[in-house]
């Protein structure tokens, strides 16, 4: 079988408070767009965008005590959990753990030919759903996703398509960072993720160190313990059998070596700006 041919798309970040988040990213040096409010979905984000075609997308939901009522009631398992509805059920049991980074997407040009990949590899998912979000500007952007039950996948999106005369815009920043260097991941076992991957036909590996890279993704999977500079949140995600990003590494054009950034307290995150290559 030919092996998917796929992209880094986004990191999701899940943020509390939106607006608080907005100012926090930019005084770190970020240029932050609001993107508006989902259609299908409790939620709305803002985007970090980056020169290489990458962004960070921060979310919340907008009913969060309804949400968090779902999940801790059962309900969310109930009514989304392995449904086409999964992606709902993705996103709310995120609360159940403190905000920081919790998924990230793929892309991939054809996204149903992705799904049908996707099936015949016996991984069970959602089918290639639209997707659609008012701008704050009035226009509208839609797009197809697939969102596989088992979370050791990222989400696979198609690409974007816009109505309306304004895009979410972005790609400039104070601090210099132009793109995703790597996405750190802590996991409690590799040999699935390895499964998965191989089964799509898609170039990954194990490393000396006992760590896992998916080939173009800029992912790593690290055993057991989060990676140095990761934190203790990393380990509570276990118990989800869920693999949990744990670090974000981001280009930077101004800086000669690797700095954490100094996020706020109540946002269980670590990312650093690192040099270019």
């Amino acid at each position: 079988m030919k092996g998917l041919t796929l992209r880094l798309h986004h990191v999701v970040l899940r943020v509390d408070d939106l607006e608080k988040a907005v100012i926090a990213f930019e005084a770190l040096g970020f240029s932050v767009t609001f993107g508006g409010q989902h259609e299908s979905s409790p939620t709305e984000n803002a985007l970090i965008h980056f020169k290489d075609g990458t962004y960070i997308e921060l979310f919340c939901f907008t009913r969060p005590r309804l949400v968090r009522f779902l999940v801790r009631a059962g309900f969310a398992d109930l009514l989304y959990k392995n449904t086409s509805n999964h992606l709902k059920f993705r996103f709310a049991e995120t609360l159940r753990f403190p905000p920081g980074l919790v998924d990230f997407a793929v892309c991939h040009d054809a996204i149903e030919s992705c799904a049908a990949v996707l099936g015949r590899s016996d991984i069970a998912c959602t089918p290639a759903q639209a997707m659609a979000r008012v701008l704050p500007s009035g226009g509208r952007l839609q797009w197809q996703m697939v969102t596989p039950f088992d979370p050791a996948l990222p989400l696979f999106v198609g690409d974007f398509d816009f109505e309306g005369d304004s895009k979410d815009g972005g790609g400039e920043h104070e601090n210099a960072a132009v793109g995703i260097a790597n996405i750190d991941f802590a996991a409690s076992h590799l040999q699935p993720i390895s499964d998965y991957w191989r089964s799509l036909g898609v170039e990954s590996e194990f490393a000396s160190d006992g760590t896992y890279s998916v080939e173009g993704l800029q992912t790593t999977y690290h055993p057991l313990a989060a990676p140095d500079g990761g934190r203790e949140i990393g380990v509570k995600w276990f118990s989800a059998a869920r693999p949990k990003p744990v670090r974000l590494d981001l280009f930077s054009e101004s800086v000669s070596c690797a700095q954490e950034l100094d996020l706020p307290e109540d946002l269980h995150a670590v990312i650093r700006l690192v040099p270019c290559l």
